[in-house]
């Protein structure tokens, strides 16, 4: 099976690791860029950012000269990459496992691939009820459809299906691949730094043990940091609590300025925080928010769970259909609503039992959305594609 991504993403590597392992498949990855922190990141974050874990290790991966070169490729601009679509044509890959559909190399890999009659996987984060422009969802809804109609598909969540289906991909090509992070890799965290919370919050500058509230992003526009910290500065007129940003963005100087001016108190701005350094941040906190108006699924709130959070989400988030229980481990609320979100801040906060509770069930709801079932999943699909479409291409010929 071959993989075209393209950049190394740092929560894809435990999938790519545990699919090195199955003996059903031979996975190879080709990156359209070897950089993991180019202008996509400098973008969001305005400076470069270094995850901190290896990127090319535990499982194969095509070492091609331009891809060391090359930047991040932009949105539908970046041309085709004959030297990958070269990979694809004299390659003898029975499954070609597309990331995405905004990289025009990944189309023509795709059209080189269903003319060979071989298997085309179609692996998206995308969702139905974000804005678009009227015109982009027309010029797109053809192409999609073509690519759809050429495709198996991997939906991510239950949104992720929806938008899949829309665009035509049939029911008995669509095959569950749940997004998910490393649990065992969070959970260790979890326990281990379980015992030093204390400390941790001290090191952050928590002066006491009143409930910490977490956000953990980019600080753009699209995530609403300033609709989490305008609720905050309602709950902290009733309620002594904290507010925790872990994240770099345009927005991070504007959350400072509103933070002095307008005197709002117990705000602390971690800025990036690399993998190693992230669970300190969930172990310190009470509570999980993710107010985003634009989120195809949020895996942070699945790096929240593994620390047992309760969470809570905006209705535009991609994961809050499939890992939000509301009123179990969680709530969801309606995007923008600054002041439902302050209500549900604010009961929270009121209830440590609430937040206990909530907790268990978050830690009980992610154990099925790990890397090892997701594997499983694929390496599944695979087989069933595999066999389907070699019977099909027989039969036609």
């Amino acid at each position: 099976m071959l993989h075209l991504v393209s950049h190394p993403i740092h929560y894809f590597i435990p999938l790519y690791r545990e699919l090195s392992k199955k003996k059903e498949i031979e996975l190879t990855v080709i990156y359209q860029s070897f950089q993991s922190s180019g202008w996509l990141y400098k973008k969001d974050y305005l400076v470069d950012v270094n995850w901190n874990i290896p990127f090319f290790e535990g499982y194969n991966w095509g070492k091609l000269p331009l891809s060391e070169k090359s930047e991040i490729p932009p949105f539908f601009s970046e041309g085709i990459r004959f030297d990958i679509v070269q990979e694809v044509l004299k390659g003898d890959w029975d499954i070609l496992w597309i990331h995405g559909y905004y990289l025009i190399t990944n189309w023509v890999c795709a059209l080189v691939q269903k003319l060979k009659g071989k298997v085309v996987m179609l692996r998206t984060e995308d969702v139905l009820f974000h804005p678009r422009k009227k015109l982009n969802k027309i010029l797109k809804y053809i192409p999609l459809r073509i690519l759809c109609s050429l495709s198996w598909g991997l939906y991510i969540g239950k949104a992720n299906k929806q938008y899949l289906k829309y665009y035509g991909l049939a029911p008995d090509r669509l095959r569950a691949a749940p997004y998910c992070v490393d649990n065992a890799y969070f959970q260790a965290k979890a326990l281990e730094l379980k015992n030093k919370r204390e400390n941790i919050r001290k090191e952050l500058g928590i002066t006491d043990g009143s409930p910490v509230i977490l956000f953990v992003g980019r600080l753009v526009e699209e995530k609403k940091p300033l609709v989490l910290l305008d609720a905050f500065k309602k709950v902290i007129q009733e309620k002594r609590a904290w507010l925790l940003f872990a994240g770099e963005g345009p927005l991070k100087e504007l959350i400072q300025q509103r933070v002095s001016k307008e005197h709002i108190p117990n705000v602390i701005l971690t800025g990036f925080l690399d993998q190693k350094e992230l669970p300190k941040a969930y172990a310190a906190s009470d509570i999980f928010v993710l107010p985003s108006v634009c989120d195809t699924w949020g895996l942070v709130v699945n790096e929240a769970m593994n620390f047992g959070l309760p969470i809570i989400v905006s209705n535009l988030v991609g994961c809050a259909y499939d890992l939000v229980r509301e009123n179990e481990n969680g709530f969801i609320f309606q995007a923008g609503d600054t002041h439902q979100l302050y209500l549900l801040l604010l009961r929270l906060i009121q209830n440590e039992k609430l937040r206990i509770n909530f907790g268990e069930k978050s830690k009980e709801i992610i154990k099925d959305y790990n890397i090892e079932k997701c594997a499983e999943h694929i390496v599944s699909a695979c087989i069933e594609a595999k066999y389907r479409t070699s019977r099909a291409y027989v039969q036609i010929h």
